[in-house]
Formats: structure tokens, sequence, C-alpha cells
């Protein structure tokens, strides 16, 4: 299991790199081929050009604030959908879609995997203004509704809830101060995580048995692969994104119960 790994091999963090643009900025958080993770911070009143996916599709999560999704399917049917904190939205391949900003906000997407030039413009931002208020016409006739995450579970220490379950998964998992849950690993599963808000430590189980952490702020990202022996302990209130493979309950082994375990460092 874990043994195979260092701990040196294995504490890397990784901080992605703001890109700035007009609208505000995109962050690459997650680019493997099984799944991808991106966050759009979306200035007010800013409007992002319309884009789309060759083969990339995704899930739209709002964490923070209000926005107007506008999208145009293979059929050339367009919508425009208002989304509030909580809400997702699927976006197949080939749905051309894009972001406005009604407040400042914070928009996550779940995809399947990361595509080099697989993004494409059917506008520019100058363009994307006039458009977006011809659109805006169509919010009576062609007003689609969001969905919101599923399976919302409470947990002793905070909780986990599922904003897409599919061959990847995107989970949104929130802890509390001073909590902690269980040590246990996958034997399949390949998950990333990326801190929101707050500050998380990833308790470790490695080498030869050893216990170790790394802890992660605001911004950062960490990958456990299949195998790793980890757990999650909040040394203060924290908001964690969660990308992985898929998902299945039965690839999830207890090591230590989290209730009473204790993780003391080697």
């Amino acid at each position: 299991m874990s043994y195979g790994f260092s701990f040196n091999e294995m504490k890397k963090i990784f901080k992605p790199t703001p890109k700035k643009k007009e609208w505000g900025h995109v962050l690459e958080i997650s680019k493997r081929n099984e799944y991808g993770l991106e966050q759009f911070f979306i200035k007010k009143n800013k409007i992002q050009p319309l884009r789309y996916h060759l083969k990339k599709e995704g899930t739209l999560f709002l964490e923070q604030g209000n926005i107007i999704l506008r999208t145009k399917n293979t059929k050339g049917k367009k919508s425009i959908v208002e989304m509030i904190p909580g809400n997702t939205f699927h976006i197949p391949s080939r749905t051309t879609y894009s972001i406005a900003g009604l407040t400042k906000s914070v928009a996550y997407f779940f995809s399947n995997g990361f595509q080099t030039k697989d993004l494409h413009y059917t506008e520019t931002t100058k363009k994307a203004k006039n458009s977006f208020k011809k659109s805006m016409n169509l919010v009576k006739k062609n007003k689609a509704k969001p969905k919101n995450t599923s399976d919302f579970r409470k947990k002793y220490w905070g909780s986990i809830e599922t904003i897409v379950d599919k061959n990847y998964c995107g989970k949104k998992i929130v802890m509390k101060r001073n909590t902690q849950n269980s040590l246990e690993v996958h034997c399949n599963k390949h998950e990333t995580y990326f801190v929101h808000s707050g500050k998380v430590k990833i308790g470790l189980r490695i080498d030869r048995a050893e216990n170790k952490s790394v802890l992660l702020k605001k911004g950062e990202v960490f990958n456990i692969p299949p195998g790793l022996i980890h757990m999650k302990i909040a040394p203060q209130n924290c908001v964690i994104m969660e990308i992985s493979t898929k998902d299945d309950d039965s690839d999830s082994h207890l090591v230590e119960d989290g209730t009473k375990y204790v993780h003391k460092e080697n």
C-alpha cells in the first residue's frame, strides 16, 4: 500500500498562478488526463467571451456571488441561466458558454480531463458585451434552471456534498475548526484537493508506516494517488474542492477511526 511511497516524493504542494483576463482570472488547478478543475473569478459587470470545448465536458459550480450563464447547444438552442451559490449546470462538449458577473463571483469548472488546444472562442471580449445585452432578452422565453449539488452528507467534522458524479467526480468539503476525518486509503481512486478558504493539514501514513503531514493554505493543491493512506485535519474552518476519478464507497478503506485516532507524527 502506501509504504511504497516516500514522504519526499509525496509532500509536493502546488500553487497555480492566476491567468489574468479582462473579465477576471482563471486558475488551472488540475490538468490530468482523467479529470480537470478550473476556478473562474469573474469581476462584477464583466463578461467572458463565448467559448466551447471540442472534447471536454464539465459541470459549472458557483461557490460565491451571482452570475448569468449563457449557453448555446449544438442544435443552436440558446438559453440563459441565473446562478446563485450552490447551483450547478452541466456543459457538454461543443456547447458554447459564457459567464457574466452580476456580482464579484467565484465559479469552479469540474471536467472529464484536460486537453491542450481544446478551448475555442466564438467572439471577442468586446463583442461579448453586445451579445450579452441581446441575450438578456431571452430570459423570459429561454430561461433554463440550474441544479443543486447532490448527496449532501453531514459529518461530525462538517459536511461533504457531491457536485458531479460521473467517470470523474467533484465534491465540496467543509470542515470545522479543530476537527478531523478518518485515516483512509483508496485502491483505485486518484484525487486532488484545492483549498478554497482556510487551512487544512493532510495527515499521511507513509514510508515505513511513519506518520507525517503537509499543511495546505488557501489557493494550494495536493494530489492523493491510489494507495496513499491519508486524512484531513482542520486547524481552522476550511473549504476544500475535491476532483477525482470515479468515486465508489467500496474503494474507501478505513485505517483509523477519526473519532478516536490521534495522528502523532514520527
